[in-house]
């Protein structure tokens, strides 16, 4: 039974660090899933709650850093606050169309709210870029916090074997 919940403990986490660049999967939360059956084979001796907390509040800033990056890199650009709202609104949109949708829903939503603001296709285009840097910054804080689970993990495994 551990050797299961072993092995799907590594499949899970494997899926979920590619989950971290490749938006159609929850990366983090199929990272967390992993590390829970690894401390679940082992009755949680080797990790227990704290690191079991310590873990999922990672998992949760990264999720929530992730959705709100093209949001805030829209923001950062000068964005108007219907912009900001087409950012939101265009990434929720955009996880009912796949990895296109995930990735042009955020990006298309404050072009087209800025236009709506200022009639100025410059200004919409400049919050495009913005936004897109955005959600560059919230892939790179998303494998930021999936290493970090990975490393806590490794830690907390070589502090068991000494």
């Amino acid at each position: 039974m551990n050797a299961l919940l072993v092995a799907l403990a590594i499949v899970l986490l494997c899926i979920g660090l590619l989950g971290t660049i490749i938006p159609a999967l929850p990366g983090l939360p199929l990272m967390f899933g992993g590390a829970w059956l690894l401390a679940l084979s082992s009755n949680y001796q080797i990790m227990g709650a704290p690191t079991l907390i310590s873990l999922g509040i990672l998992t949760l800033f990264g999720c929530v850093l992730d959705y709100l990056a093209g949001m805030l890199g829209a923001k950062h650009s000068g964005a108007s606050k219907r912009a900001i709202w087409g950012s939101f609104i265009g990434s929720i949109i955009g996880m009912f169309f796949a990895l296109p949708g995930m990735l042009l829903g955020p990006i298309v939503g404050a072009a087209v709210g800025e236009f709506i603001a200022r009639r100025n296709l410059v200004a919409a285009g400049k919050v495009s870029l913005g936004t897109v840097i955005g959600l560059v910054i919230g892939v790179v804080a998303k494998i930021g916090c999936a290493f970090a689970m990975l490393i806590t993990i490794a830690v907390m495994y070589l502090i068991a074997l000494f």
